[in-house]
């Protein structure tokens, strides 16, 4: 903005959210996906949960006793 350099240019954030759908079409499909992404497939299985989806009741759970705590799911082997 106003002619100082950007920190980090827009396509950075474009390949953090390839990555991003990348991951979400790999567990959507349980099958390894390489980049580029099938922006078709992508599209049609982000449609289908669109067409699923609906509002949920609010949680009556307190959700704030497990900050910092992580599902075993998010545990990634590179």
């Amino acid at each position: 903005m106003n002619g100082e350099t950007l920190l980090a240019p827009g396509f950075d954030g474009i390949k953090g959210l390839t990555i991003s759908n990348a991951i979400h079409l790999s567990d959507w499909t349980h099958e390894m996906v390489t980049l580029p992404i099938d922006q078709a497939k992508y599209k049609e299985l982000l449609m289908q949960k669109v067409q699923r989806s609906h509002i949920k009741d609010g949680s009556k759970e307190d959700l704030s006793i497990n900050f910092g705590v992580t599902s075993t799911r998010w545990e990634v082997q590179w």
